[in-house]
């Protein structure tokens, strides 16, 4: 599907240039390919003060995953839960017969001194480490030392920079699906009102064609009154470049399970317990045993007696691998049709006329087809990243203009633009000699330019 010999691709390879990065952090992946485990992005190396009494998650019982251990403690804060006693629940107040548990990542503890535990597992948040509202580790975690502190996301940085013709980008996400728009720090209120428009219209056909509920970064969550996340793609894109900018979470087991996206953000509090009854209901129905590990006795070297197992780190945190193929031709087409509305900068009439001896008219009429206006968003104005149209004339040698600019400004063309028309006069040879005026009448080049819109040129006669 969407091959190169259809008419809307060809159409868009024809005039457009796509940067695909296929994995924008080649180890994280790696890692939990080669032993599943929980990774937001990459690890790095914990300070040498929080490493004391801290739990280094590993994998312990040589079994290939980095799963769950839970310890019974009398004044545990988890139980079982009624429904399946497999899954674990926050204790509640009423809750006075055991047994309860606490609940630690599988892994030892470095320099323990028999009291208290306290995980460690320092990673990398590559989608917190952009330089739009970026804020230190303390206040947004996973963010790294500086913005672009991370090579992966310096690099990815460093191309969008020296390529000012991006127009548009898509991110592609695991979570509970979605087409999030930005912004991932504001509400709607204190976006330019003509930008949030356009990103409601074109996120809403990403939403009619996969499906996902169209949401703002900052309302992806589970709070009610939004969570800002600072360092974020989206807002970089907008914010640093005027792009548009859409992530899409491609769904996680709570999706496969039957359970919405707005469903979970809607009532975060229907339990935990609730969710997790419903998701293993699913899994028990579905035959699948990838998603859940049943717990099995582990003699750990310095807690005595624990139980390890749990959700499966890495499935548990994706669609189901038989509904791939649909999500990802449902996300092509909405990634053909986020393209479709780049602006495209045409010539459509261009003519020179005969004034006198050697003498021309030159008219031109630029316009702009596509659907977005050629600086794509009005924040690509304020932040100057949307250079403007510029138009050209490229004369033969010994030709000269007299009237109007050899390069013109014209600033941007909104959306479905009516032309603009542009004038000049041309003398095809200012010199006196036969020789330097056949030179002068060679053709002229007229070109149009936009970075984010495209190029157009003709060539025209003189005499």
């Amino acid at each position: 599907e969407g091959g190169a010999g259809e008419p809307q691709v060809a159409s868009l390879l024809d005039r457009m240039v796509f940067y695909i990065v296929p994995r924008i952090n080649p180890d994280g992946p790696e890692a939990v390919l080669t032993l599943p485990q929980p990774i937001r992005s990459r690890k790095k190396k914990p300070l040498p003060e929080d490493e004391i009494n801290g739990l280094i998650p590993q994998d312990i019982n040589r079994d290939g995953l980095v799963l769950q251990m839970r310890v019974a403690d009398e004044n545990g804060d988890m139980r079982p839960s009624d429904k399946d006693p497999r899954l674990l629940v926050r204790r509640k107040p009423t809750d006075t017969q055991g047994p309860f548990y606490r609940v630690h990542p599988e892994g030892l503890i470095k320099d323990w001194d028999g009291f208290e535990i306290r995980p460690v597992n320092p990673q990398y948040d590559f989608n917190r480490n952009f330089a739009a509202n970026w804020q230190m580790e303390y206040l947004q975690g996973g963010a790294g030392e500086h913005p672009y502190s991370a090579p992966e996301i310096k690099a990815l940085a460093d191309f969008a920079y020296a390529h000012p013709n991006i127009c548009g980008a898509l991110g592609f996400h695991c979570g509970s699906n979605g087409v999030l728009r930005p912004s991932s720090t504001k509400p709607d209120d204190e976006l330019n009102p003509s930008d949030l428009a356009e990103f409601k219209r074109i996120g809403k056909m990403g939403q009619e064609i996969t499906g996902f509920p169209l949401r703002a970064v900052v309302r992806y969550s589970t709070n009610p009154k939004g969570s800002p996340l600072r360092g974020h793609f989206g807002d970089w894109g907008y914010e640093h470049h005027g792009w548009m900018v859409f992530e899409i979470e491609l769904g996680s087991l709570y999706n496969n399970a039957g359970i919405s996206t707005d469903d979970y953000f809607k009532e975060p509090e229907r339990d935990h317990e609730a969710w997790s009854e419903q998701v293993m209901d699913w899994i028990q129905r579905s035959g699948d045993t990838t998603h859940f590990v049943d717990w099995k006795p582990f003699k750990h070297p310095q807690l005595g007696e624990v139980e390890i197992g749990g959700w499966h780190p890495v499935v548990y945190a994706n669609p189901m691998p038989g509904t791939l193929g649909d999500i990802a031709s449902k996300c092509t087409q909405f990634i053909l049709t986020h393209a479709t509305a780049a602006p495209r900068l045409r010539i459509v009439e261009a003519e020179a006329t005969p004034l006198a001896k050697g003498l021309f008219k030159v008219t031109a009429s630029i316009r702009n087809d596509g659907y977005l206006a050629t600086n794509i968003t009005q924040q690509g104005i304020t932040n100057r990243q949307a250079r403007p149209v510029v138009v050209e004339l490229q004369l033969p040698k010994g030709a000269e203009v007299v009237v109007g600019r050899p390069k013109q400004v014209l600033g941007h063309l909104p959306g479905y633009s009516t032309p603009r028309k542009l004038e000049w006069v041309v003398r095809a040879s200012a010199r006196r000699s036969a020789s330097a005026r056949r030179r002068g009448r060679g053709p002229l080049t007229l070109i149009a330019s936009c970075p984010r819109a495209g190029r157009d040129e003709r060539r025209l006669k003189l005499g």
